[in-house]
C-alpha cells in the first residue's frame, strides 16, 4: 500500500509538472489555487499513511515534508472550530483515553480521514503555521498516538 501511495503521488506529480511549489507562473490564480489545494490533499493522505508507522516511511513524502518529533507537540497549535477560540495545543489530547469523538468535537471535522484495514484510522487536521497534525485511532476510537509533520511547501 504504502509503494501504491508513493507511485500514485510521483504520477500525480508529473502529471500536474511537478510540485506545487514548482508550477510555472503563467497558470491563472484560480488554476494555482487548485494545484495547491490537490498538493494539500495528497499531502493529507501521504500523512495519514506515513502515520501508521511508528517511525516515518523513507521515501513516502513530498520533499519539504516531515514528521517532527513528538517533543516537539506542544509547540504546534492547532485551530478549534468555535470561532474565537483561542488554539490549543497539539498534544491537547490525552493518549489511550483521549477519543476521536472528543478530537473532532474540539477540532471540528478532519481535513482528511483515512481508515485502515486494521480498523484503525486517522484525522489529519491543518495547524498553524506550515504544521500538520495527525491523530490515529484504534478500533475502539481511543487516541493511540499524535504525530506532527512541517510542511516547507506552504507559506
Amino acid at each position: 500500500m504504502h509503494k501504491k501511495t508513493a507511485c500514485a503521488f510521483v504520477a500525480l506529480t508529473i502529471a500536474l509538472g511537478g510540485c506545487a511549489a514548482d508550477f510555472q507562473s503563467s497558470a491563472s490564480d484560480n488554476e494555482m489555487q487548485q494545484r495547491q489545494e490537490l498538493a494539500t490533499r495528497l499531502t493529507m493522505k501521504l500523512i495519514s499513511v506515513d502515520s501508521q508507522a511508528a517511525t516515518s516511511i523513507q521515501g513516502i513524502m513530498p520533499n519539504g515534508v516531515s514528521r517532527l518529533p513528538v517533543a516537539q507537540l506542544s509547540n504546534i497549535m492547532v485551530h478549534p472550530a468555535q470561532a474565537n477560540a483561542a488554539p490549543v495545543p497539539a498534544n491537547h489530547f490525552e493518549i489511550k483515553k483521549s477519543t476521536s469523538a472528543e478530537v473532532e468535537n474540539l477540532l471540528g471535522t478532519p481535513g482528511y480521514t483515512l481508515k485502515h484495514k486494521n480498523e484503525s484510522f486517522t484525522y489529519t487536521y491543518r495547524a498553524v503555521a506550515n504544521f500538520y497534525v495527525t491523530y490515529l485511532f484504534d478500533k475502539s476510537n481511543a487516541l493511540q498516538t499524535i504525530y506532527a509533520y512541517r510542511d516547507d511547501n506552504l507559506n
